[in-house]
């Protein structure tokens, strides 16, 4: 059993991992989505108190031996408890199949290190940084080298309800497209920053609360890349967009920790 430390490392707050469980109480939904039906997103992480529990939380895999995440996905973690990441998964729970093989990877977690910039009153920076026990066998996904574009579309992935009137959680893995905004224009509906990305707004489309940490990812011509976390959404089907934590803001804090 390993112990949860606070220490400061590379100007970064870090934890250790350790084995348990906990509750929660809320899931992010993808609203207005579709079953992801190939293995083409085997970087898409789902996070498990234990290796046969339902994902709680999403990530993605960005090195063989880290994931990224959002602050607010592991903020429940405390001395006793234990994480798993689930890599290459395509369903909600911790499956075998009857050939003998499984659902994905699940490799432990090893420490958690949260962005030195995070702020719990405006979520700023809400990026957490996973190192696994062991490699993943699966490929990462690109990180940005630019900054995303207003009016671009972007992929959102999650495990989430498929509807705000039930807590209808889908066994597969769900992806819906979003449109990326501009600052200046998602400031007019909400107070974000630089660490910020606005996506959606169309109505019966989106993320909500609770599951956050799942991607959102552009496709390009050289593949995938990682443009944002989910971190915060009003449910609202009418027209507001969803908050993503911008991944580009974190590329410097990344470079030092991998």
């Amino acid at each position: 059993m390993m112990n949860v430390i606070a220490t400061i490392i590379a100007a970064a707050t870090t934890f250790a991992g350790v084995t348990g469980n906990t509750v929660h109480t809320s899931r992010q939904l993808i609203l207005g989505g579709h079953p992801v039906t190939d293995s083409s997103h085997q970087y898409v992480a789902g996070l498990r108190d234990s290796p046969y529990e339902n994902t709680f939380c999403g990530g993605v895999l960005i090195t063989k031996l880290h994931v990224l995440t959002t602050q607010t996905c592991v903020e429940h973690i405390q001395d006793g408890m234990s994480m798993y990441a689930a890599i290459g998964a395509r369903y909600i729970m911790g499956l075998n199949f009857p050939n003998g093989t499984q659902d994905g990877e699940r490799i432990k977690v090893e420490t958690i290190t949260i962005h030195p910039k995070y702020n719990n009153d405006t979520t700023s920076y809400d990026f957490a940084l996973l190192t696994l026990e062991k490699e993943s066998q699966f490929p990462p996904i690109q990180l940005p080298t630019t900054d995303v574009k207003p009016g671009t579309y972007l992929d959102a992935f999650g495990w989430g309800s498929t509807t705000t009137s039930d807590s209808l959680f889908p066994k597969n893995l769900q992806v819906v497209e979003l449109e990326a905004w501009s600052n200046d224009h998602c400031d007019d509906i909400f107070d974000i920053d630089e660490s910020m990305i606005c996506a959606g707004g169309e109505n019966g489309k989106g993320a909500c609360v609770g599951d956050v940490g799942g991607p959102l990812v552009q496709k390009t011509q050289s593949g995938d890349v990682l443009m944002g976390l989910s971190s915060m959404s009003d449910c609202n089907p009418n027209g507001t967009p969803d908050i993503f934590s911008r991944v580009s803001s974190a590329m410097d804090w990344l470079s030092e920790c991998i």
